[in-house]
């Protein structure tokens, strides 16, 4: 019974860890400086997408995810960890 117990309070642990929020903000641009258009940001990998950049190539996401994927066609998708809350520039390049 001690070990069940031990077993349950451990995943409790883990999944309260895991629903910390983080409040990110940034910049996406492309190896130029200029701002990205239109990229998504993709966080919890099951379509839950946040928002899309605007004309300037910001956004502002609050997530309990542990990383995001800013991603935009022709260009390579970019991994970014999430375990505190962060200010970000992103530099996607063509692919």
């Amino acid at each position: 019974m001690g070990r069940t117990i031990l077993a349950f309070l451990l995943i409790a642990s883990g999944l309260a860890q895991g629903q910390a929020m983080h409040s990110i903000s940034g910049v996406v641009v492309d190896i130029d400086g200029k701002p990205v258009r239109g990229a998504r940001i993709d966080h919890g990998g099951r379509g839950n997408f946040g928002p899309s950049t605007g004309e300037d190539g910001r956004f502002t996401l609050r997530t309990g995810a542990p990383a995001v994927v800013v991603r935009k066609p022709g260009y390579q998708g970019y991994r970014l960890l999430t375990s505190t809350d962060a200010v970000v520039r992103v530099v996607l390049h063509s692919g």
